[in-house]
């Protein structure tokens, strides 16, 4: 018996629909179970944390009550930080002044490259201590020998 030519493309619809079903309950499923581990060790995870922290007991009287007993104003840590940041453009901005003043007025300006390059050694050794980055461990070595190098030059004329 032959087939109609055109039975071949509906046995492979019939087939694609077949198969979209399967694919589909089997991606149910899947998402299924998927979700049901993750809620598990989600649940898990909670009954952990919740046992660290005061059996769980901590509502948010307790925690804004903790907060204040700190004594730490956010807003005011966030004003102190831009206001070093700008500080540290301002001394920056002062120091290249001084320098190129010095270049035209033939005066010394190692006192104050003494005081800036000490400045930065002394703001890389704790980042050093707390990230370990070799530019900061760089800096510490650079501005150390710089910072020595301005203190004999700024002393040298009045130890003749």
């Amino acid at each position: 018996i032959g087939l109609c030519p055109h039975m071949k493309y509906h046995a492979f619809d019939a087939w694609m629909f077949i198969t979209s079903i399967i694919e589909k309950y089997f991606l149910e499923v899947l998402d299924k179970k998927i979700t049901q581990l993750y809620n598990t060790f989600a649940n898990k995870t909670l009954q952990k944390y919740n046992k660290t922290c005061n059996g769980g007991t901590m509502n948010k009287e307790e925690v804004l009550r903790k907060n204040r007993e700190l004594k730490k104003d956010e807003g005011i840590e966030n004003a102190e930080n831009k206001g070093r940041m700008l500080g540290k453009i301002v001394i920056c901005l002062v120091v290249s002044f001084e320098c190129f003043f010095s270049l035209f007025t033939k005066q010394d300006a190692s006192g104050i490259l003494l005081i800036f390059f000490a400045f930065i050694t002394a703001e890389a050794i704790p980042l050093y201590r707390f990230t370990h980055r070799k530019t900061y461990l760089i800096t510490i070595i650079f501005g150390t020998v710089a910072s020595l190098s301005f203190l004999v030059s700024y002393i040298l004329p009045y130890v003749r």
